[in-house]
């Protein structure tokens, strides 16, 4: 019978973890690089894998999801943007699922920046 250890599974985690970062760093890389300057292209993978904890901490588990979080971040400009005062409480609101929440953020990034 094989038995998997939790430090086992919690090592296949992190390494699917940092994998995915690397992925979503060349994705933000190459679609927002002007952004991606003005953080200083050095810190690029520092902020998306810190975008990526944040997004899990707030219960987003799908790569979707989590994607969608660190675009935001590049969008708003704001490695810091769930600090902000109209995003924190669509963020903390579980009674909803995590697209729903995430397409709130969505939504109101559409009518506040890019308005026609």
């Amino acid at each position: 019978m094989l038995i998997i250890r939790e430090s086992q599974i919690q090592q296949f985690s992190d390494a699917m973890i940092r994998r995915f970062v690397s992925r979503l760093t060349d994705v933000v890389l190459d679609i927002w690089s002007s952004e991606c300057e003005k953080f200083g292209l050095e810190n690029i993978n520092d902020i998306v894998n810190s975008a990526v904890i944040k997004a899990i901490e707030y219960s987003f588990y799908t790569e979707n999801e989590i994607s969608r979080f660190v675009h935001l971040v590049f969008i708003l400009e704001n490695p810091h943007f769930y600090k902000l005062q109209w995003v924190e409480p669509i963020l903390t609101n579980y009674e909803i699922t995590q697209k729903n929440r995430m397409n709130s953020l969505w939504n109101m990034v559409r009518q506040s920046y890019f308005k026609k």
